[in-house]
């Protein structure tokens, strides 16, 4: 005898639950680091020789530390970076808070790497770049946030033209 269909639809479910996530097994090709890895292409390809660029840090901490700043970059090279208010130049102590584009990558390189819990990034279409990005390495930990926003750029400079 077949058994009725409401008998069995359970071992239907059932077996789509275990069979069903087998495609989600190892890391996902088509996840947040092959973005990643598309959009740092992407930047490579496009990247101007010169470039400044306004980053604000998203964190818990003093102002000093969140900017807004505005780099000037040639090839890979800070050339100056300055706060948007004052117009001052950042602290050699602090210049590495506020990175370049493909620092910014390597940020979000190494949240991948250490496996954080949140890593939320928006790119910025025409270069590639971030355009902005939250990570949190773990949820039970308060205050390790961290953030960036490109308040503007990357945007090709002169020297660069």
């Amino acid at each position: 005898m077949i058994p009725s269909t409401p008998r069995r639809l359970p071992a239907l479910v059932a077996a789509l639950a275990l069979f069903g996530g087998c495609g989600d097994v190892g890391p996902d090709p088509g996840g947040l680091p092959g973005e990643v890895a598309a959009q740092r292409q992407k930047w490579e390809a496009r990247r101007p020789a010169a470039y400044t660029l306004v980053v604000e840090r998203q964190c818990f901490c003093a102002p000093d530390g969140r900017g807004p700043v505005r780099l000037t970059v040639e090839g890979t090279r800070v050339v100056t970076r300055t706060y948007v208010d004052s117009g001052e130049p950042v602290a050699e102590t602090l210049a590495g808070l506020f990175p370049t584009v493909d620092g910014l990558f390597d940020i979000l390189e190494d949240a991948l790497d250490r496996s954080a819990e949140q890593v939320d990034v928006t790119w910025d279409p025409e270069w590639g770049a971030p355009a902005s990005f939250f990570i949190d390495y773990s949820r039970s930990v308060a205050d390790e946030e961290l953030g960036f926003r490109i308040v503007a750029g990357p945007a090709p400079s002169e020297a660069g033209r």
